[in-house]
């Protein structure tokens, strides 16, 4: 198989991403694609794997029923119907590997469809009253449900069954997310409170309360991809100062996004513009910028970096949702009146940077020593790339992981033409590199203390990746992960890039 055009653009491309991401964000859009408006009004709208299809919840219509359409943002039709719910549909979540779709409806269900197979959806009954909220693992195998009954369900998504509810907030849960290691749930509520939980006990790690007033709350809230940090949207009320904006019988209400290092709970900065209720923010892939979409008729993209707005984006009636592609080129909207609008991005890359309010996240010696013992100095490997897959693409996957390694700031990667250079003295190729006993070899001579293992295959339309860290003095396996992704070939960096992410958490 070659490798298409697209993705050799792509590799070009994504170079120079990662040389600027230490600069300050160049972002802009091209003017929108008008996918629909019609009876039919979209009501959340989240983008599928390869970022060419958009998946869709609706309410309204002839039967009112909360309908759900898959559509070809390119061809601007739609490409498949699928059932809801009874009422209007509330909250969606794809899976990582692009195979479970899930819906959530005002009365309260959950309805989980198998994208590639045809069989009979799963039907949740997940809450007492609307399901605000949904989110999958990153393995995609449990699933957290928000609901406006003050609870949080985890599902088990091989057998449908409830793994157990999480009890604690105060109001409705409006806002929920894994870390990207999987162990712990964040949640946002209109209590004021972001929660984090952990996942196999169920029970409450830590709770930060926002300082919103007597009649403040939080209506809505994300993780950053890298983890590390918290977008909470809040609903500021206080008594009115004289001169200040929207001050109403004696009332003055600030809407704002609050930045929070998630390990620490310090507040890292505020985002303030928008001049009514924030219904929903999503991360960019790279957690450079945060979109926020608002009762204001405005969606808004924010440089969490540089804590500023770089654009407003103006819509017809109140925006109700938002969503970042995964490759970061596009930014889907909906709003009230029944647009749904798709915008052109640039200055927006599709690999995650770990950042933390801006800083490049340096742990402490300290906190490394948790991390099962993991080598500070590691050398990759190059992928195999197995079956109908290009030597070159597991290469260029190989390269990825380098920078991402790097970048974390917990490691110190053996540069790719260092190691060339070695195994051209033991006259052997670094592509030839698959006898792991030898390579234990060259990890000694080079002064790494680990080394990276990894491959990449493709069975029908499923890619599947998998890495291991081995210690070079002891032979043992340090930590495992694997990643699937029913996707285009471009999605693959931020495969591997969230295959990673698992592999440095344990």
């Amino acid at each position: 198989m070659r490798i298409s055009k697209s993705l050799l653009v792509t590799v070009c491309l994504f170079g120079l991403m990662i040389a600027g991401n230490a600069q300050a964000g160049s972002f802009s859009y091209k003017p929108h694609m008008l996918l629909e408006k019609d009876a039919h009004r979209p009501q959340v709208v989240r983008f599928a794997l390869g970022g060419g299809r958009l998946v869709v919840g609706y309410y309204g219509g002839a039967s009112k029923e909360g309908l759900i359409k898959i559509w070809d943002m390119y061809e601007k039709k739609v490409v498949k119907e699928l059932p809801g719910h009874k009422m209007r549909t509330s909250s969606l979540a794809i899976s990582p590997s692009g195979r479970f779709l899930a819906s959530g409806g005002w009365g309260g269900h959950v309805v989980i469809h198998n994208l590639m197979e045809e069989k009979e959806p799963l039907d949740l009954k997940a809450h007492k009253g609307q399901v605000n909220a949904l989110a999958f693992s990153p393995d995609g195998m449990t699933l957290a449900t928000g609901g406006k009954d003050k609870k949080v369900a985890l599902w088990d998504m091989g057998t449908g069954t409830l793994l157990g509810k999480l009890k604690g907030h105060g109001k409705a849960v409006k806002a929920v997310a894994f870390t990207p290691d999987g162990k712990v749930v964040v949640t946002c509520s209109e209590d004021k409170t972001i929660r984090s939980w952990d996942v196999v006990s169920r029970t409450e790690k830590r709770s930060i309360e926002e300082s919103a007033a007597k009649y403040g709350k939080l209506t809505h809230g994300g993780i950053s991809p890298d983890g590390f940090m918290v977008a909470a949207a809040i609903k500021e009320v206080k008594a009115a100062v004289k001169g200040r904006r929207r001050a109403k019988g004696g009332i003055k209400e600030i809407d704002f996004i609050g930045l929070r290092d998630f390990k620490t709970g310090e507040m890292l900065g505020r985002l303030e513009g928008h001049l009514e209720t924030i219904n929903a923010l999503d991360y960019s892939p790279d957690g450079r910028y945060v979109a926020s979409a608002a009762n204001d008729h405005s969606v808004m993209i924010w440089d969490v970096v540089e804590k500023k707005r770089v654009t407003v984006i103006d819509l017809k009636d109140a925006v109700l949702s938002v969503d970042f592609s995964s490759d970061g080129k596009y930014l889907a909207a909906c709003d009230k009146k029944g647009g749904l609008y798709v915008y052109r991005l640039s200055g927006v890359s599709a690999f995650p940077r770990v950042v933390a309010g801006g800083r490049e996240y340096q742990p402490p010696e300290v906190e490394l020593a948790t991390y099962e013992g993991q080598p500070r100095r590691i050398a990759v490997m190059e992928f195999k790339s197995k079956g109908k897959i290009e030597d070159y693409v597991g290469s260029i996957l190989s390269d990825s992981l380098r920078n991402f390694m790097q970048q974390t700031g917990r490691y110190e990667v053996v540069d790719r033409e260092h190691m060339k250079a070695m195994l051209k003295e033991m006259k052997m190729q670094l592509s030839g590199m698959v006898d792991e006993e030898s390579a234990v070899a060259m990890g000694k001579l080079l002064g790494a203390k680990g080394l990276v293992f990894g491959s990449v295959a493709k069975l029908g339309n499923m890619y599947a990746i998998n890495m291991q860290m081995t210690s070079v003095e002891t032979g043992r396996v340090l930590a495992t992960a694997e990643e699937r992704c029913a996707c285009a070939e471009e999605d693959l960096f931020l495969a591997i890039s969230t295959a990673a992410a698992r592999l440095i958490m344990q």
